[in-house]
């Protein structure tokens, strides 16, 4: 489980870097303005996305009581609120 956590925050933070790397070259060459709110939106969907993602494995392999849950179950969602 530690490995599957581990590989989903490198492929987090990678994305991140990736896609940070890419608005600033678009912005360095003119094409995008400075101020975009999907983007900016979509930067935290995605953070937002990759926590709820983190919170779901978690509960499915983290816990010995019942094997048969949903990946993404009421628990995962509402736990972070």
């Amino acid at each position: 489980m530690s490995l599957v956590l581990s590989v989903l925050l490198l492929a987090t933070i990678a994305i991140i870097v990736f896609f940070e790397v890419i608005i600033q070259k678009t912005m360095i060459q003119d094409v995008l303005s400075d101020q975009i709110p999907l983007i900016i939106l979509g930067r935290y969907a995605f953070i937002i996305l990759m926590i709820l993602m983190t919170i779901s494995i978690l509960f499915k392999f983290g816990t010995k009581h019942d094997k048969s849950r949903a990946f993404i179950s009421i628990g995962s969602v509402l736990l972070p609120c």
